[in-house]
């Protein structure tokens, strides 16, 4: 469980955040509030957010006390606190709890034509967005009309950049639309749900009629880092970007009865669960270096566990 904030060697509790340190010194009030409000603690079952990281970093995140980075905090929580304000819809944050699963769907929106979508937004840097799409921007020589390289004035030689796609690296995005989707089918037929949101025309009846009640999931991505150098460099141009592409899961059943499975199992006997998958590590390991906030604590990286959990 997340229990304290770190910067440069300096580790502060969350119970401390409220008194004078080179921490909280920092950091602003609402984010304060933000992050002791929202400290997540195991209550026999799973998030939705657990689904859609690897187990092994869903266990050690409950089940040992660990620090996160400052940088971190500030971007969850800022990214966490913009994400509200920007949800206004049919729908917004929509509890969900079912059986073996709990969490909360950014948004229900219906459009003009009826269409209904399960929608979520997410603030993300440039380098993310560039893997959700596979965006790769390359940096090539400039060259004249006779295919030979230019130089600028100074010998220095010019480049341009060229953009190309690779495979999409949206697994998290894909599986968490595809939960709610699946969370929102089972619920949304209750009658004190339908009539909360039921728009002009009965289009959930009308969906619910035809089979199915929503037409597709769709991602918003705001950057960021959108606008800046570094984003450009990434071929991310853009300070926003809709993902209306999506893919169903057909097995979604399956990977949540499996992977929530996999995590009360390992709460209950207190068995470590394998090391993360390279799928859920990000270009190599990129993730546990840089993000993964149990990093400390697995070994994979050359961490090390605590001798006990709490």
């Amino acid at each position: 469980m997340l229990i304290g904030i770190r910067k440069d060697g300096y580790e502060c509790l969350l119970k401390d955040l409220f008194s004078s340190n080179p921490i909280s010194n920092e950091l602003p009030r609402v984010v304060i509030d933000h992050v002791i409000n929202n400290v997540r603690m195991w209550d026999g079952k799973p998030h939705v957010t657990d689904i859609c990281i690897d187990t092994r970093e869903a266990y050690l995140k409950y089940r040992y006390d660990y620090f996160d980075d400052l940088k971190s905090i500030i971007r969850t929580s800022f990214g966490s606190l913009r994400h509200a304000s920007v949800l206004n819809g049919i729908l917004s944050e929509v509890k969900l709890d079912s059986i073996d699963l709990s969490g909360s769907a950014d948004n229900i929106d219906i459009r003009p034509n009826g269409d209904i979508f399960v929608c979520d937004f997410k603030f993300f840097s440039s380098y993310s967005v560039a893997k959700h799409f596979g965006i790769v921007n390359t940096k090539v020589s400039k060259t004249d009309e006779f295919g030979e390289k230019t130089y600028y004035k100074n010998g220095k030689e010019k480049t341009e950049s060229i953009k190309s796609f690779t495979s999409p690296s949206n697994l998290y995005i894909t599986l968490q639309l595809n939960i709610y989707r699946k969370l929102l089918s089972e619920v949304i037929v209750l009658p004190e749900m339908k009539k909360e949101i039921i728009n002009d025309g009965g289009m959930i009846e009308r969906n619910i009629e035809r089979g199915k009640i929503f037409d597709g999931m769709e991602a918003f991505l705001f950057v960021t880092d959108g606008g800046t150098y570094m984003a450009k460099s990434r071929g991310i141009d853009e300070m926003s970007y809709l993902d209306k592409n999506i893919q169903e899961i057909q097995y979604i059943d399956s990977i949540i009865t499996k992977k929530t499975q996999a995590l009360v199992e390992a709460m209950k006997t207190d068995a470590v669960p394998p090391m993360c998958k390279d799928i859920y590590c990000m270009d190599n390991r990129y993730k546990c270096q840089n993000f993964c906030p149990v990093r400390d604590i697995c070994e994979k990286i050359g961490g090390s566990l605590p001798d006990k959990p709490f």
